[in-house]
Order: C-alpha cells, then sequence, then structure tokens
C-alpha cells in the first residue's frame, strides 16, 4: 500500500473442471467459472478518508436445463438429465463503491464506510426455477442495487 495516493491490485484466472459420473463422461462442475477477474482500486483522500470500487467478473456458471416437455406434464422441474451442466448462465458482472473513514476510538482504530454494491443495478442471473403455475422456466435474479453502511472496531 506504500505512501501514494491511488493503489490497485487486479487479478485474473483461468480455469476448466470436469467431472465423470459412473457413467464415465466428462462432464463440467457444477462451478465451472472458466474466466475470472477482479480488480480492486481506490484513492487516498487524506489519511481519514479513501474512496474504493471493486469490479467482478465471472464468465457463465454451468446448468443443467429442464425437460420442458417432462415438466410441464408433471408440473414440477424436471432436469434433462442427458445435458447435463451443458448449458451455461449469462456472464455475471458487478462494480462495487465505497468510500472509508477511518479514525481512533478509545484509542484502537476504527473504520466507518458507506457504499453501494451493484451500482450499475445489473440483474445477474442467479438460477433458473420452474414455475408449477405457469408450467415455464423463470429466471432468478440476484440482488440489485444494495447500499450498504458499516462500523469496524479493532480492539
Amino acid at each position: 500500500r506504500g505512501q501514494g495516493k491511488w493503489f490497485a491490485t487486479a487479478n485474473f484466472s483461468l480455469s476448466s473442471t470436469r467431472h465423470a459420473g459412473l457413467d464415465g463422461v466428462m462432464r463440467s462442475g457444477s462451478f465451472n467459472y472458466q474466466r475470472i477477474a477482479n480488480l480492486l482500486a481506490g484513492y487516498r483522500l487524506s489519511p481519514k478518508w479513501e474512496i474504493g470500487t471493486r469490479v467482478i467478473y465471472l464468465s457463465g456458471r454451468p446448468y443443467t436445463p429442464f425437460d420442458t416437455a417432462l415438466s410441464t406434464a408433471q408440473r414440477r422441474a424436471v432436469y434433462d438429465l442427458s445435458r447435463v451442466n451443458a448449458l451455461r448462465l449469462p456472464d455475471y458482472f458487478r462494480v462495487d463503491l465505497r468510500l472509508d473513514r477511518n479514525f481512533t476510538l478509545r484509542g484502537k482504530p476504527a473504520l466507518l464506510f458507506l457504499g453501494v454494491q451493484n451500482i450499475t443495478n445489473r440483474k445477474n442471473v442467479a438460477a433458473y426455477t420452474w414455475n408449477r403455475r405457469t408450467l415455464t422456466q423463470d429466471t432468478n435474479d440476484q440482488l440489485g442495487l444494495f447500499p450498504l453502511i458499516g462500523f469496524e472496531w479493532r480492539l
């Protein structure tokens, strides 16, 4: 972190996770995010104030689609087991912003922060579920824009 006002860290990973069942067929693992990227950057406005951002990217996670005909006929989710983890959710992307105020409380370091997670309010897909009433696939989105406030006191 040094004495500079700007700070940043970044990482990027490539991976592939595959598993085989008793049938011996290799398939993507359930959490096989093939590309992951993170960027954390910030600026020290003063010794007491700091602003930072975090950018997160994940390639889409594998999932098993529904067998639409069987799910409709049985009025419940039935997976297409001939396509286990054959499809991918859309890519995940999120940008967070945070403002920190450092101070001392009773001789111990303390931090008060305000922030907003997912400032772009992107609707990242968490999963697909089967709707038993409409007999269709529904999309479950992760949390959108989310404000936060926090306090940290190191005793």
